[in-house]
């Protein structure tokens, strides 16, 4: 089971996993695998799922071709040279992606209309430190710049680094404000569903 947490806040202090062998869970800084969920009984799949639903995390939408984690500055709200605190921005993407964690089938592999043609990476830049990525990483990536005194995002957009194609994501050459976040997310979103190549899936990344 792979866990959704945006901007790779860990939560799990807060969760009793008495039900799973600790010995045979890992967790980092950006999702969490429980492995050998499987090996369990139907009645604890139901706690531990119900555990998570708890402490506000899901796994809803976290594999396969669906958008990832929101990733952000993993020091949000405690770097002392952030230009942002992206907690609010993942936060708010994670929200909308997943429709508040009830699942969202404007964006999910599960309806054949809004099938993504592969998975879907999006961040929130948050200093100059990029500990997000956003050049090689990441499909989407929200810039933080000023313009004319008003905060917004610049975009980046196709960061690619697999074994098949390594490829530096491209500037759209476009200002948004922060307000506008999520109708940007939506509108690449629903570029990629509608545009996005299909067939090889070692070519359907949106860069390509």
């Amino acid at each position: 089971m792979k866990l959704f947490m945006e901007n790779g806040i860990e939560e799990l202090a807060k969760l009793s996993m008495e039900e799973i062998d600790k010995e045979k869970s890992s967790k980092d800084d950006i999702d969490v695998r429980l492995k050998w969920l499987g090996l369990l009984h139907r009645r604890k799949h139901r706690q531990i799922l119900k555990s998570l639903a708890e402490v506000g995390l899901t796994g809803l939408q976290s594999g396969m071709d669906n958008v990832r984690n929101p990733v952000g500055n993993p020091l949000a709200g405690i770097d002392p040279d952030e230009i942002v605190d992206t907690g609010p921005y993942t936060n708010l993407l994670s929200q909308f992606i997943t429709s508040n964690s009830r699942g969202n089938p404007a964006f999910t592999n599960l309806e054949v209309s809004s099938l993504l043609p592969r998975k879907w990476n999006v961040c929130v830049v948050g200093s100059h430190d990029l500990y997000e990525h956003p050049h090689i990483n990441d499909d989407l990536a929200y810039v933080p710049p000023l313009k004319d005194l008003r905060f917004g995002f610049n975009f980046l957009v196709g960061g690619l680094l697999s074994p098949k194609r390594r490829a530096e994501a491209v500037p759209l050459d476009a200002w948004v404000s922060a307000d506008d976040v999520l109708p940007v997310c939506r509108a690449v979103l629903e570029a990629y569903i509608d545009l996005g190549f299909r067939g090889n899936r070692q070519k359907t990344r949106m860069m390509w």
